[in-house]
């Protein structure tokens, strides 16, 4: 089976990089992620493929933010229609899947199958096949997710993906990448249902990490005692999720003022604060400052 077709452009995958980490600045009150560190790590002994859920319009800004975080060169099967309408995500690295036509969209799974033929690539793929509400169960996966698990013999990482208002006027975006399961580990009618627990444990990390976030407020008990819903029960109780922590992946609020506010800064003799994550973190606490941190 020779590889599609793809005419992925460095040139064109720097504008859009920076075009999707300035609309994902405007857009969002922050953008967070989880497990990306074990995923780069994994990613450098093997090639990968990224099994996430459809949520928003916002998922492809997603997808170019993580590969450049992750340091990948990324592949995502986009609907075949979709993409002669929207030719410009071929130039990202989009490979065309024609859904409605079940012999070539398996013939299209196995040309993109061919792709991941090294590490350091990584082949994405919305298994839903449509938008879909995050909190609704089941996840609908397709099968095509499957067969590329059993043609490429290689491990299937979830990523749960989710946009969600918390205390601020913007809603924050989370992604949130668990635990690879492998078509060896998860045969037949196995590797589906195994696939959709993992990446419902991923959108579960995300609400446990907003409820988290919950911001504490006074409520005054009939007694007129003043207590915290802080202290009310929360989603999940802690517990292992405790311990892979959400990321700030571009920083609250943009990582720098403005460009118009630090001119007035300038201009005034002083120096625009930095701004920094609350915990005094800069922007990206990745490792990986110079393009997360810039300001476009």
């Amino acid at each position: 089976m020779s590889a599609p077709r793809v005419r992925r452009s460095r040139f064109v995958l720097a504008l859009a990089r920076r075009y999707a980490r300035r609309r994902l600045r405007r857009a969002f009150d922050g953008v967070w992620g989880s497990g990306l560190e074990a995923v780069r790590s994994l990613a450098a002994e093997t090639p990968l493929v990224v099994a996430a859920n459809h949520v928003a319009w916002w998922d492809p800004f997603m997808v170019v933010l993580l590969d450049e975080l992750l340091g990948t060169e990324s592949y995502c099967l986009m609907d075949a229609a979709n993409l002669a309408r929207l030719p410009f995500f071929g130039w990202l690295g989009a490979v065309p899947l024609e859904r409605g036509d079940a012999r070539r969209a398996l013939s299209d799974l196995r040309a993109s199958a061919t792709l991941a033929d090294r590490p350091g690539r990584l082949l994405w793929l919305f298994p839903q096949g449509a938008l879909r509400r995050a909190h609704l169960r089941p996840l609908d996966l397709r099968e095509g997710v499957r067969i590329l698990a059993r043609d490429t013999q290689l491990p299937v990482v979830p990523l749960g993906l989710d946009y969600a208002f918390g205390a601020a006027s913007r809603p924050l975006a989370l992604a949130s990448f668990g635990t690879p399961v492998t078509h060896a580990e998860a045969p037949a009618g196995r590797f589906v249902p195994a696939l959709e627990a993992r990446m419902v444990a991923e959108l579960g990390h995300i609400e446990h990490e907003l409820a988290r976030r919950a911001t504490p407020a006074p409520v005054v008990t009939p007694g007129g005692a003043r207590r915290s819903l802080a202290a009310a029960p929360r989603l999940h109780a802690p517990g292992s999720d405790d311990a892979r922590p959400f990321v700030p992946l571009l920083g609250r609020g943009g990582g720098e003022l403005p460009l118009g506010a630090r001119l007035l800064a300038w201009l005034g003799g002083g120096t625009a604060p930095d701004r920094r994550t609350p915990d005094g973190r800069p922007p990206c606490a990745l490792g990986r400052p110079t393009a997360e941190a810039r300001e476009d």
